[in-house]
């Protein structure tokens, strides 16, 4: 602290009302590293009983830390090998602006990525927008196709497919189970197995089914498919028979 700033404080003492008033002077440290403007030291003095007492004090730069807010300074010294030295290798490691240029490298690679990221995203923003616009159109066509179809649907009438029968299986199934009774019964027991429907049938129905036979053979031309009808209707005219002869005798 110098004699006048000394001068100076005791003047202000006596001047002012308050005798404990404290007298801060800021200065800047010259220990702070050089280039450096993000954090500055200061010595603060606070007289007491005509003593001056140093504190430090420590302000720290709330900006933001970009690059741009440090500057580079030459180092304080005037010894005329440093500035030799500076002048023979500092071209090997400083470029002309005054950074490293490890510096200069990043930034260029920096640049480059960030010019490469951009097209990127202009090329996807692009395929982004003709995918919107080949979805539009596939809708469009889409709806088209469905408003044809309606119309079509509206003036034509819809006629169902002609049922397919087999008729060579209808033929061969018929010339094989046409003598069993089984085949042509349309009752079941209580566990689901067919029963003839010969034995379950009246004295009437029996001879209805003789009188339905004698006119279907005199009537109806043997199939070459069926051979076997006629042979089956016989021994069904000889069953209805016999039992109806058992009958007369049981009768009498």
């Amino acid at each position: 602290m110098t004699f006048r700033e000394k001068i100076v404080h005791e003047n202000l003492k006596s001047s002012l009302s308050n005798p404990h008033m404290i007298f801060v002077l800021l200065t800047p440290s010259k220990l702070t590293s050089p280039g450096s403007t993000h954090r500055m030291e200061y010595a603060a003095f606070i007289s007491r009983s005509r003593q001056f007492m140093n504190v430090p004090v420590l302000v720290s730069n709330l900006g933001l830390l970009e690059q741009l807010a440090y500057w580079k300074v030459s180092a304080p010294c005037s010894a005329v090998g440093y500035n030799l030295t500076m002048k023979k290798h500092g071209s090997k490691f400083f470029s002309s602006n005054g950074l490293l240029r490890e510096v200069n490298e990043v930034n260029k690679m920096n640049d480059s990525l960030q010019s490469e990221l951009q097209k990127a995203c202009r090329d996807v923003e692009e395929s982004e927008r003709l995918v919107e616009t080949l979805q539009a159109d596939v809708s469009a066509l889409r709806r088209r196709v469905r408003e044809k179809q309606q119309s079509r649907a509206g003036k034509e009438p819809v006629e169902d497919p002609p049922e397919q029968k087999n008729l060579l299986l209808h033929e061969a199934v018929r010339a094989l189970f046409a003598c069993s009774p089984l085949f042509t019964s349309q009752t079941l027991t209580l566990q689901a197995f067919p029963v003839p429907d010969v034995c379950c049938d009246s004295e009437q129905q029996d001879q209805d089914v003789s009188l339905s036979d004698t006119t279907a053979k005199d009537q109806e031309p043997v199939s070459p498919l069926n051979p076997g009808r006629t042979n089956c209707r016989k021994r069904l005219r000889e069953l209805s028979v016999g039992r109806e002869r058992k009958r007369r005798k049981s009768k009498s």
